[in-house]
């Protein structure tokens, strides 16, 4: 997300837009910023055809049908390390450097039995995390900088599977995503003698449903379909505040613009999946599941500031398509281990210097791996996941002794240990 409010003013325009590509939130348009689930999260995301338990209710509901016990998940965490880099972000020759450690709560719930056919189950999931705390110095420019962000979404919901015959499951989850997003800019400019400090804090209430099949038409062949709805906003608020301090024609100016009872919608667009699988039980799987994620556009923010002026935030995602792949191969009938590779492309269009709001555009890939042990009553796994990926951004170059936008390369990384428990019963 980019610059929220537009203060009217005749201070230097270059300081208004010098934070464009650091109100971005990374991996603002990618759609997997790390996997869920015990076998899933192993295999690359490679679980539609074969989801069972708890993380069937985010892969694939139909897949709950098919969980032999009643199960609890009581933790399934993620720790992990962001990098972020973004060259020329700040200023020509200053670039945006961030890093940080998270601890994610990614996934926890259960399923339970209601009879011989139909499964209930009841989850919480967070699919993306992303926060970070910079201070930035370049002493010989008199440039100093503070920037904070912190975006996260939670999912919450019941799911229920059905096994229609022997070969057919069908089952449908509904989801209320719960986002927040929080950041801090502070800004100092000692050699145009000129100070911006920003704060925007929002976040919102959404539904949405997921709806899937699991076919099996052999003992070793499955295929999965999961469709996604678009998410509709039911509650949401926000506030957004900028400052500025400068001197003009050797007088100081002030100026100030603040907008509380925003309106916020963090849209998720629809999505389909389809899978398919072939596994020899407690032996051997290998999956592959496509995902089709559906352009998008909306209005991230709206509202107006206290002078009256009002303001939005458009938003457009285009069409993109992910892949995933996996494999588990099981020791001894008891000790999983697992691996896979997956992609989280990027819906932002190509950035446009001329647009305020252009989203960053950086393409992920990622594989995994995890090793397990499964009990008549519980199951443990840990494993690690890790993105790259490369692209653009909005930055700052000198032309003529004038300050201009430039399409600028970003760099992000992300590495994650995870644990999951299960318990079956």
């Amino acid at each position: 997300m980019k610059r929220v409010l537009t203060i009217v003013t005749g201070i230097s325009v270059v300081v208004f837009f010098l934070l464009h590509p650091l109100c971005a939130r990374a991996s603002e348009a990618n759609y997997q910023q790390y996997l869920l689930g015990d076998r899933g999260a192993g295999m690359g995301g490679a679980a539609c055809a074969i989801a069972e338990g708890v993380e069937a209710c985010y892969y694939n509901p139909a897949g709950l049908a098919r969980t032999p016990n009643n199960t609890l998940s009581l933790s399934a965490n993620l720790y992990g390390f962001q990098r972020l880099t973004l060259d020329d972000a700040l200023f020509p020759g200053e670039d945006f450097e961030a890093d940080a450690f998270q601890t994610v709560p990614s996934s926890a719930g259960g399923t339970y039995r209601l009879g011989t056919n139909l499964v209930a189950g009841f989850a919480v999931f967070a699919p993306k995390k992303m926060s970070y705390f910079e201070t930035l110095a370049f002493p010989e420019s008199q440039h100093y900088y503070t920037l904070s962000q912190d975006h996260q979404v939670l999912w919450l919901g019941p799911s229920a599977g059905w096994q229609v015959s022997p070969k057919l499951s069908v089952g449908a989850s509904v989801y209320g995503v719960y986002s927040t997003f929080n950041s801090q800019q502070d800004l100092y400019w000692g050699d145009f003698g000129q100070s911006y400090a920003a704060g925007y804090e929002y976040s919102s209430l959404s539904l949405l449903g997921v709806a899937g099949l699991q076919y099996r038409w052999n003992p070793l062949w499955s295929l999965g379909f999961r469709a996604q709805t678009p998410s509709a906003l039911l509650f949401s608020d926000g506030k957004a505040l900028e400052h500025i301090v400068g001197v003009m024609d050797r007088q100081l100016r002030r100026d100030v613009s603040y907008a509380d009872d925003v309106d916020v919608d963090n849209m998720t667009p629809a999505c389909f999946t389809v899978g398919v699988a072939r596994e020899l039980p407690k032996a051997w799987t290998v999956g592959a599941d496509l995902s089709c994620h559906l352009a998008e556009d909306f209005t991230r923010l709206k509202g107006t500031d206290q002078n009256g002026q009002p303001f939005e935030v458009p938003v457009e995602r285009e069409l993109v398509v992910d892949a995933a792949v996996g494999a588990e191969y099981v020791l001894w009938k008891k000790y999983p281990l697992r691996a896979g590779f997956f992609t989280s492309r990027s819906a932002a269009p190509d950035p446009d210097v001329d647009d305020p709001y252009a989203l960053t555009q950086t393409d992920l890939y990622g594989v995994s791996f995890s090793a397990g042990t499964r009990t008549r009553n519980s199951a443990v796994n840990i494993g690690i996941n890790y993105l790259f990926g490369d692209g653009t951004d909005i930055g700052w170059a000198q032309a003529g002794g004038r300050l201009e936008q430039v399409l600028v390369d970003v760099r992000e990384e992300y590495l994650y240990f995870t644990f999951n428990t299960s318990y079956y019963f």
